[in-house]
């Protein structure tokens, strides 16, 4: 039942946002831009806020060189209509080989400061601007922030009812830390509260409240190609103490998968993560408690490329997420570069529509002939799944590569409908198959151009 809601939800919530987001019913990628993703360095190479003005706000670095040893620039962008983009302004620069990296962004609802955090030159640094961005002011990361040399800030969000907390990653002799410190300004800093110690990737935090905080974050296995949980814990003292590690959800990757949380102003928490190769998403309404069922946002499809450090922000009430394509074909046309939209909303070319066309529950699991058949460039898939079911329907070729993903999550109980777009294909025969539960069947599909 409550995968049953959380599908009504999202499906409600991609209905009613569609039509205020018309621009946003592709993903789209974010021009100027570099078109070599060698270009784009770093751990977490880009950051996305909305702007005081109402605006989108993103913070990237590149090299200006392909090679390793070049130098590189943050850069920032901004569009006041999530379409038309400014000309990157390079707002801090640097010659030395580790380049600019780990980059955060927060703004500050109270005082309307933009504050973005970066490591440079190995050397963590705040950077801050008043005026929406027109000019900016860097400074040292404070000293009793980062209690090793080997650090820099994880994360970077602002606080119900004013400032900033950032999540600190510490690099010991034999572990590793993650803490939590404060700030009203910016400037100065709260002495950190250590969260966990251990063999730890990549984490994200968020404030619930004036001294209530949740914080993301995974244990790093290496070469493990299983589940991997996500875990949370909370605090409701400022960070003084905090709660038991609890497994927040999972995700199949072959190292870290980076995950990144916001909070919307009705205090829903939204969270953006990757199995290092697409995106999915999750939100909570209950402060952590309880997370909706993960649905997969993006598809980069096999040995096309991956999908990278994506960064989420609220803009205009719904989650937008910025992140990094690696170098791969999307839908014909290659993509390399910063691509941004809202999961749910934003359509991934390379994953089709569907649509719910009843929600009664059928007897049995479905799988109708394709219609038109055979089609040019696109045709219909209706079927029905008898329970609630970890849900798969793929198209591949009759060598059996997969050529399409067209649902890939848990879905409820009732009949659908899927578009197939076959125009980066060649003519010729393919096979769908629908997987559902431990019930598998599949049909054939011709292409005829």
């Amino acid at each position: 039942m409550s995968s049953f809601r959380h599908f009504i939800a999202a499906l409600i919530m991609a209905v009613f946002a569609t039509p205020a987001f018309a621009q946003f019913e592709q993903i789209q990628l974010i021009p100027n831009t570099p078109d070599r993703q060698s270009a784009i360095t770093g751990e977490g190479p880009s950051a996305i806020v909305q702007l005081p003005d109402g605006s989108l706000g993103v913070f990237y670095n590149v090299r200006t060189t392909i090679s390793v040893f070049g130098p590189s620039e943050l850069l920032f962008t901004s569009s006041s209509d999530g379409v038309t983009w400014s000309t990157p302004t390079p707002i801090d620069q640097s010659n030395d080989w580790s380049g600019i990296a780990v980059i955060q962004a927060a703004v500050d609802a109270q005082s309307d400061r933009i504050l973005v955090s970066y490591v440079r030159d190995q050397v963590p640094y705040f950077i801050y601007s008043d005026d929406g961005g027109a000019t900016w002011t860097k400074q040292s990361a404070p000293s009793n922030m980062l209690t090793v040399s080997a650090a820099f800030i994880e994360d970077l969000a602002p606080v119900v009812g004013g400032g900033f907390v950032a999540l600190v990653h510490n690099f010991l002799d034999s572990t590793e830390t993650i803490e939590m410190s404060t700030s009203s300004d910016g400037l100065t800093w709260d002495d950190p509260h250590e969260i966990a110690r251990g063999s730890l990737c990549s984490g994200s935090i968020s404030s619930l409240g004036s001294s209530a905080f949740l914080t993301l974050y995974n244990e790093c296995y290496y070469g493990r190609d299983v589940p991997w949980p996500m875990l949370q814990q909370s605090s409701t003292d400022g960070g003084a103490t905090w709660s038991a590690a609890t497994e927040a959800f999972s995700s199949i990757a072959s190292f870290g998968p980076r995950a990144d949380m916001t909070r919307a102003d009705d205090g829903t928490l939204w969270v953006v993560h990757t199995n290092s190769e697409d995106l999915f998403y999750t939100s909570s309404s209950d402060g952590g408690t309880t997370w909706a069922t993960s649905q997969r946002w993006t598809d980069t499809q096999e040995n096309v490329g991956d999908d990278f450090f994506p960064a989420i922000t609220m803009y205009s009430g719904s989650p937008m997420v910025l992140f990094v394509a690696r170098n791969g074909v999307r839908a014909g046309t290659q993509f390399e570069g910063l691509y941004y939209g809202i999961p749910g909303v934003s359509r991934d070319p390379l994953v089709t529509s569907i649509d719910v066309l009843s929600a009664e529950v059928p007897r049995s699991i479905v799988l109708d002939q394709n219609y038109p058949n055979p089609f040019n460039p696109q045709t219909t898939i209706t079927f029905s799944v008898a329970e609630t079911a970890q849900t798969r329907l793929t198209v591949v070729d009759l060598m059996g590569r997969e050529v399409a993903v067209l649902v890939d999550g848990v879905i409820a109980p009732g009949s659908y409908q899927a578009t197939f777009d076959g125009s980066s294909l060649s003519s010729g025969t393919y096979i769908y198959r629908l997987t559902s539960g431990q019930t598998r069947m599949q049909r054939l599909l011709t292409l005829l151009k």
